[in-house]
């Protein structure tokens, strides 16, 4: 859960927080996880969405079947949002197969700017351990000037 703070908070500790989040490793991981906004992805470009969690939606504001097939930047980039910054991230992960991310200024369904940290990785089968999708954890951290606070 999330509150609001009228006073930025110290953004070391927001980073800690965030850097505790794990990416799930697996498909059947990431779609079981019920407390992070998880967004499922092709493994090509350009990376169009198979699956998002309730945690997504309720971050995002798009459904499971509106999302399906579209690509994020079609969802949710807007006038802020650094482009640049997220090819920069899926470059490291589909040229050196290594964990990226970046912080972005996203836009949910109904225009509400939000500033979040984006961690992406590749999903492997349980079984053969192939890599089969890529996985997005998206957080939270800002609404206009109000920093958000993970509640203990």
């Amino acid at each position: 859960r999330y509150e609001t703070q009228e006073e930025p908070q110290n953004e070391d500790v927001t980073n800690k927080k965030y850097q505790q989040r794990a990416l799930p490793r697996s498909y059947t991981q990431a779609i079981q996880n019920t407390s992070d906004a998880i967004v499922i992805t092709c493994k090509s470009h350009p990376f169009r969405i198979v699956a998002v969690n309730d945690a997504w939606t309720n971050l995002c504001g798009y459904t499971q079947t509106e999302c399906y097939g579209k690509t994020l930047q079609s969802l949710l980039h807007g006038p802020k949002t650094n482009a640049t910054g997220m090819q920069d991230t899926m470059s490291t992960l589909t040229d050196k197969h290594e964990d990226g991310e970046t912080t972005l200024i996203n836009y949910a369904k109904n225009g509400r700017e939000f500033v979040n940290k984006v961690k992406i990785g590749p999903l492997q089968d349980d079984v053969t351990g192939e890599v089969t999708h890529f996985v997005g954890l998206l957080s939270e951290i800002m609404q206009g000037d109000s920093m958000f606070v993970e509640k203990e």
